[in-house]
């Protein structure tokens, strides 16, 4: 409720500011950039108000719950976007308005749920000091981290728009949906492990913790490869279908955040384990002071040596790929894990497997010209390759023998039906 409140009045004060005196806005279109201002700051404080309730259904490992609802979610948004064209009014002002329906909606139905079914959400006066010790000082590091990278996020696409113009925002905006798109479906994948590595490291089992971890890491890796991959090297052709003609910086951008998504696929499981151990404060003091030195250097580099917007998000891929290694020493500090481990279980085998992966789809797409088949092939071959490769080099033989297992219960049941 706090941190809910403290973002409406930034955002109301200092953001409100920057929106009306900074930006570069067509006249015409600033009403609208307000209506869709304002209902971003109310979103945003409904999601921060949902966090408990969604934390707490998924510590309970109630993911049918969490998927009943997000899927509720992601209906309502497509049913939005289906509906606008049939309104004369303003469209934009339209979506937001409708977007805020939607979250305050998802919000009741989280609370609901919660509410209903488990007892620690419901508000009871009690004061024990050391809970408040720890709990506020976990909070404030995160919040102080958070803080730093909604500054890092929002404060690029402040900096893009004053020396570049809107044109720049658009296609970061673009680059930033594909983003959204793949973050969605290793989300999820993450959203279901999260409470088994903190479950194992509360109850002691630490070496079992880091395996999970050191495992996520793999599959994540494996789930953003599979999708990534056809994406990269057919992006061109999906942004000409989607958007017919194709903003300036639009590929570019596009690749590159995709790059983003798959170092952060393998630095967000090394992130739960550091969370897990609750020993934060030293790495968000690093973590903070990466995301900080950002925008400064960027700025300079824009300022005083005319770089390109590609050169300035290149440079956020390579922060984040320190990052990486941010993470890797922390978690040797915290449970010992040694860096030759991380690189033998994890990045030699994604690092070969990604090697192999590329090899079909850099042959597709430099014996035929862009089109549908061309996508549609480039898709499926890589997936078809890759399956095996990431079986017989990217697994061990104890999880190739899950597999297996698995396979035999697929098939097993198809042949009960």
């Amino acid at each position: 409720m706090i941190l809910s409140i403290l973002t409406l009045i930034v955002g109301e004060t200092i953001g409100l500011w920057i929106v009306s005196e900074k930006l570069i806005i067509p006249a015409d279109r600033m009403p609208a950039a307000m209506w869709l201002y304002q209902a971003s700051i109310l979103s945003a404080c409904i999601g921060i108000l949902n966090v408990p309730y969604n934390s707490t259904i998924i510590a309970h490992e109630r993911m049918g719950a969490f998927a009943y609802i997000s899927i509720m979610q992601v209906i309502a948004k497509l049913l939005i976007v289906l509906v606008l064209p049939f309104f004369m009014c303003d469209r934009l002002i339209l979506f937001s308005l409708l977007m805020v329906i939607v979250s305050i909606i998802i919000q009741v139905a989280y609370w609901q749920y919660s509410y209903r079914t488990f007892e620690e959400v419901k508000y009871k006066p009690i004061w024990n000091n050391a809970i408040w010790k720890d709990i506020i000082g976990f909070t404030s590091w995160n919040i102080s981290c958070d803080l730093a990278f909604m500054c890092n996020t929002q404060g690029l696409n402040i900096l893009l728009n004053i020396f570049f113009g809107p044109i720049v925002n658009v296609a970061r905006g673009i680059a930033v949906q594909i983003e959204s798109i793949m973050r969605q479906f290793v989300g999820n994948f993450q959203t279901a492990i999260n409470p088994q590595i903190t479950k194992k490291y509360a109850g002691g089992q630490i070496d079992e913790s880091l395996y999970l971890v050191l495992r996520v890491s793999r599959f994540c890796f494996y789930i953003i490869m599979l999708m990534g991959i056809p994406l990269y090297f057919e992006i061109e052709y999906l942004l000409k279908v989607w958007l017919g003609n194709i903003p300036e910086y639009t590929i570019s951008f596009a690749k590159i955040t995709i790059l983003m998504v798959v170092i952060d696929g393998l630095s967000n499981p090394l992130h739960l384990l550091i969370y897990a151990s609750g020993k934060v404060k030293t790495y968000q003091i690093i973590l903070s002071s990466i995301y900080l030195t950002y925008l400064p250097l960027s700025y300079c580099l824009i300022k005083f040596y005319s770089v390109s917007p590609e050169v300035i998000l290149i440079m956020l891929l390579l922060f984040k790929t320190v990052m990486v290694g941010v993470r890797i020493k922390r978690i040797n500090s915290i449970v010992g894990m040694k860096i030759q481990q991380y690189l033998t279980e994890v990045l030699f085998p994604i690092v070969l497997c990604l090697f192999l992966a590329v090899i079909v789809p850099i042959i597709i797409t430099v014996l035929f010209e862009q089109s549908f088949i061309r996508l549609m092939g480039t898709t499926v071959f890589t997936v078809l390759s890759s399956l095996p490769i990431i079986y017989f080099v990217g697994l061990r033989i104890s999880e190739q023998e899950l597999v297996k297992q698995y396979i035999k219960r697929i098939v097993f049941k198809v042949n009960c039906l």
